[in-house]
């Protein structure tokens, strides 16, 4: 069976009854096999509705998830482990970036800050050219470092997380291995990722944004309150309505500690 030339099935007929094949036959099993692929196809095009599905009802859950933590020892573990049951993968890894000290931020899942140079590795690659990084083998990569980057020979997809208001100002990075693209330890291929699983990564780091951004001004509330200064409520910073764009970057990395 075939679609667009594409090999998509195979029909066998074996030991007709009462003789051999013919010409008929040939021209029978010629046009069960233009059947087929129709049925294939649709059942194909199901499967991949149902996965679109199955990613829209996880990603439309990661921001009431994701916003039900605040301090980052909390965030980044738990954004972690939901971006592994996402893309059902073994790991991940996310990371906030602190640009006054120049360093990128991780916390492990026992709330251990860990922190490694702004430009180091393929995370530090991405922050500095703000795009996704689609690599088919990240020990082969020539940006990889252990240290940092998620130790592989896998496919690894690495994006930037950008702030929600300001155009192109990486806060945060996203790692996730792709097992699907696996073909080996000597490969260059990219991993093969889904138009669903892309939308459904864009849209996990919108998310992810969003909370990253809410962590830093709830920090900077708390540390201005505990220096007795006056500030509007939590919930008017949260929601972005009292910060101007100019005064957002200049206080979304503050307070890390």
């Amino acid at each position: 069976a075939e679609e667009g030339g594409r090999i998509i099935g195979v029909i066998q007929a074996i030991n007709k009854f009462g003789g051999v094949f013919t010409k008929d036959d040939e021209g029978l099993l010629s046009i069960l096999a233009t059947l087929a692929a129709i049925i294939l196809r649709n059942s194909m095009n199901f499967d991949e509705q149902s996965s679109f599905h199955k990613y829209l009802r996880i990603a439309l859950k990661t921001g009431v998830y994701l916003n039900s933590f605040f301090g980052f020892h909390r965030l980044l573990p738990n954004a972690e482990k939901k971006l592994k049951a996402i893309m059902n993968v073994e790991h991940s890894r996310v990371f906030i970036v602190d640009y006054p000290n120049g360093k990128l931020i991780r916390y492990t899942d026992k709330a251990e800050r860990l922190e490694y140079e702004l430009d180091s590795g393929i995370a530090g690659y991405v922050v500095k050219k703000k795009k996704l990084k689609n690599i088919g083998n990240a020990y082969n990569y020539h940006r990889f470092n252990g240290t940092i980057d998620i130790d592989s020979s896998m496919p690894l997809l690495c994006l930037p997380v950008i702030h929600p208001v300001i155009i192109d100002e990486v806060i945060g990075i996203v790692q996730v291995i792709n097992p699907k693209g696996v073909i080996g330890i000597g490969t260059a291929k990219k991993p093969k990722t889904s138009q669903f699983e892309f939308e459904t990564l864009d849209f996990f780091c919108k998310q992810l944004a969003q909370c990253i951004v809410n962590n830093f001004e709830i920090e900077r509330f708390m540390a201005i309150k505990d220096e007795g200064g006056n500030l509007e409520s939590p919930k008017n910073l949260i929601l972005g309505q009292s910060i101007a764009v100019d005064e957002a970057k200049s206080v979304s990395y503050t307070h890390l500690t």
